[in-house]
């Protein structure tokens, strides 16, 4: 404080993000007079349709994807938990093995211990002493009847990028699903579905000065 002037320096943009103002811009026309439902045949509702597929087509592009696979949710919470959840119990009869790394967001983790007392067993890998996931571990809890193994791009924490094209290597020798949280990591570092070998990755908008309550799924 200076001459009873204090500057508010905000250093915290790993957790959540300003909403930038030209965000902002793109977003009032439709909390204003573009309120249709998107699943209206009107042509409010076509107009919101509109946008909608416009983004999804936006965030397909950053991934590398068909706009047509990416799902919108209501957050990284809730596509973490639907990749999951959905994985584990759609192949339930081929196995119920599940792996996910031990420095996972909370939301992860606390899925993975709703999984396991619903019947599936959940294994975790350690990490080293920078926060990269041991691969030879991996590699030794890694079964024939694993369904699912789950690891984010970059942690939310220390920022350690993982070895992801490495890690879906392992699953698809295995015919594993492998699923990502990218919400630190999206349009941060280059992600390509194709090349990293991941089954579903999980976005969201307020790391990257969009709104809160907003993710989604490939």
């Amino acid at each position: 404080m200076q001459g009873g002037f204090c500057m508010k320096v905000y250093l915290d943009n790993a957790a959540t993000t300003k909403l930038d103002s030209r965000v902002l811009e793109e977003m009032m026309p439709f909390l204003t007079e573009k309120y249709g439902n998107a699943s209206s045949i009107h042509s409010l509702g076509r107009e919101a349709r509109e946008a909608v597929e416009n983004a999804r087509k936006k965030i397909a592009k950053k991934l590398r994807c068909k706009a047509e696979e990416i799902i919108f949710t209501s957050g990284g919470t809730e596509a973490n938990n639907f990749a999951l959840k959905g994985v584990a119990f759609a192949n339930r009869d081929r196995g119920k093995h599940i792996i996910v790394s031990k420095i996972e967001h909370p939301c992860v983790l606390e899925t993975a211990k709703w999984l396991q007392k619903n019947g599936f067993e959940v294994e975790y890998v350690g990490v080293d002493e920078f926060g990269i996931v041991k691969l030879e571990e991996l590699q030794q809890k890694i079964r024939k009847d694993t369904i699912l193994v789950s690891v984010m791009h970059a942690n939310n924490e220390i920022g350690t990028i993982q070895p992801i094209k490495e890690i879906g290597k392992l699953c698809k020798e295995v015919g594993a699903y492998f699923h990502t949280d990218a919400c630190q990591s999206f349009t941060k570092e280059d992600i390509d579905v194709k090349k990293l070998d991941v089954d579903l990755i999980t976005v969201n908008a307020h790391k990257i000065h969009g709104p809160k309550g907003v993710g989604g799924l490939f």
